[in-house]
């Protein structure tokens, strides 16, 4: 049995609602193997200020490390990051004294991030962060083969593919109606580099059919007052926000939407919103970014839209209004994807798997 230290953000859902979290508290509450996942916590909650607090807490989080590692006898460090830059400021360090100062085996898990698809400038303090973390990892995952091929390319380093991954049991067989109005949805943090404002102005060019569908927002995050300002400003558009849903409440939002929109600019890696959406029977209309088109097929169980580009965002949403006979067969084909590719007991025996033969 192996004593494995995973970092996440805070794992309570009405704190945090990033797909680490999710993953990582799914991993705990299925894991049935020997291995032991210990939950350490890394990151800011939701909405959380960087005062006196947040400062001692970055302050204390390599020491405070370093002791729950040595008390709790370790075996193997599992660093969940994202290749932006305070992550990789801050996970850099973590990783430094795990490996070089505990002589730890480290498993470095990519989640996305700016610096994934496109490297830092030559000479960047960052470039040398990231390279120095893969290549002294004693194993790196990233969340497809588009990404693999990136590290690989970027940075020189052989990683393997591991996809995210949701419960089974939380896919439903019931087929919903597309021929009412429908319900489009956002759900996840709510910051600009998730396209939030691209949909903003998508919706502003579909006015002729505001009475065909309505909009609902789900999730936190610093930009929620500017973006319930800008949905303001469009007349005449029906639009509901519902705070951070959980448990029972995400799975019912789930059910009685029809479209997911994700129309990122940049940073993400497999985003859970959208397998858990897909996973419920909704369309998703997202943008081609890190992995997502490893999962959605354009036209066939979803739609991919270009990024940053809110006429053609505006345009696919457009599509499914004007054919609503396509949607019943596009959410079969959304489940489906879901159902035989992302399942949580496969993606933990590979886990368990790579974490033993480290």
């Amino acid at each position: 049995m192996l004593k494995i230290l995973i970092t996440a953000p805070s794992l309570n859902e009405s704190e945090n609602v990033s797909g680490v979290s999710t993953m990582v508290r799914t991993i705990i509450k299925n894991n049935k193997s020997s291995n032991k996942f210990i939950h350490y916590k890394v990151g800011n909650k939701d909405g959380e200020g960087k005062g006196i607090k947040w400062a001692v807490n970055q302050v204390t989080l390599v020491p405070h490390m370093i002791s729950t590692i040595i008390r709790k006898k370790i075996d193997l460090v599992y660093l969940n990051t994202d290749l932006t830059g305070p992550s990789i400021l801050r996970d850099y360090f973590l990783f430094f004294a795990a490996k070089y100062l505990l002589r730890k085996k480290v498993l470095l898990h990519i989640h996305g991030g700016h610096f994934l698809m496109k490297p830092p400038s030559s000479g960047s303090p960052f470039l040398f962060m990231i390279k120095k973390m893969l290549n002294g990892a004693d194993l790196c995952i990233v969340l497809s083969e588009i990404e693999q091929q990136s590290i690989k390319n970027n940075y020189g380093v052989n990683g393997v593919s591991l996809p995210n991954a949701i419960e089974i049991g939380n896919i439903k067989n019931k087929a919903k109606s597309f021929y009412d109005k429908l319900k489009i949805i956002f759900l996840g943090r709510i910051v600009t580099s998730k396209g939030i404002y691209i949909i903003v102005e998508a919706l502003n060019e579909l006015k002729a059919y505001f009475n065909d569908f309505d909009f609902h927002i789900y999730g936190s995050g610093p930009e929620l007052d500017s973006l319930l300002k800008k949905l303001g400003s469009v007349e005449g558009l029906k639009y509901s926000y519902h705070g951070i849903v959980k448990g029972s409440e995400k799975w019912d939002a789930l059910d009685e939407a029809h479209v997911f929109l994700l129309p990122s600019l940049y940073g993400e890696g497999l985003p859970i919103a959208m397998l858990e959406a897909m996973g419920r029977g909704c369309i998703p209309v997202v943008s081609d970014d890190a992995s997502i088109s490893s999962v959605v097929t354009t036209g066939d169980n979803g739609y991919i839209v270009k990024k940053g580009d809110h006429s053609d965002l505006a345009e696919k949403i457009l599509k499914l209004l004007q054919n609503r006979n396509l949607m019943p067969g596009m959410s079969v084909k959304a489940q489906s994807t879901i159902r035989h590719k992302y399942d949580i007991d496969s993606y933990l025996n590979r886990l368990n798997q790579y974490c033993t033969n480290i």
